[in-house]
């Protein structure tokens, strides 16, 4: 979980800036319209990151962001590791965010992230999980792609249940093992395209 050995496809946002080389935070309030416009031409970018709650006004700078390019993923990651917690109600005030990956280590700390909050952002499209208990998904009818990490292998009887979500079109399952035997078509069709 976590470490990207591409350091060309995000922009990592952070409460202060911090460049050592290799890694490269950039603080929200370093954050200029110029930035914007760089992140905003370099294709190369497919997510803005974090890895620790930040202050409110930062999430307005994201949001900005991704008013610029709406094909971006948000990833929050090392939920309940470094970030022990992190409440995803602050996605809230986010109209521009259509993709969320989240990735929360959970083993011992169940309670670190509320993934409810997902269910009231009226604009997402794409989410790719790294967490267990998945049968809340089925509240997002406009869903179109899900990822789900290894840590669903826990949860294969639901999978089934995903067939319901009528504009789901893809789902990517990493490193669990499925027979496909054992689903019916429709759900054949998401996992295998």
């Amino acid at each position: 979980m976590g470490a990207r050995i591409c350091f060309t496809n995000h922009i990592h946002i952070a409460e202060k800036s911090f460049d050592n080389g290799l890694i490269k935070e950039i603080g929200y309030k370093d954050v200029t319209p110029e930035i914007i416009e760089e992140i905003g031409q370099d294709d190369r970018i497919k997510m803005i990151q974090i890895s620790s709650r930040l202050p409110k006004k930062a999430y307005g700078v994201i949001d900005r962001i991704l008013e610029r390019r709406p094909d971006l993923y948000l990833r929050i990651f090392s939920v309940g590791t470094t970030c022990e917690t992190f409440d995803l109600s602050v996605l809230g005030q986010m109209p521009h965010l259509t993709k969320v990956w989240l990735e929360a280590y959970l083993r011992y700390h169940k309670e670190a992230v509320n993934p409810e909050y997902l269910c009231e952002l009226p604009n997402l499209r794409g989410l790719h999980l790294n967490l267990f208990d998945c049968k809340w998904l089925l509240q997002y009818e406009n869903l179109r792609t899900l990822y789900l990490g290894k840590k669903a292998k826990k949860n294969l009887d639901f999978i089934s249940l995903l067939s319901n979500l009528k504009k789901l079109k893809r789902i990517q399952l990493d490193n669990v093992p499925v027979d496909k035997d054992m689903l019916d078509m429709s759900v054949r069709k998401l996992l295998y395209p």
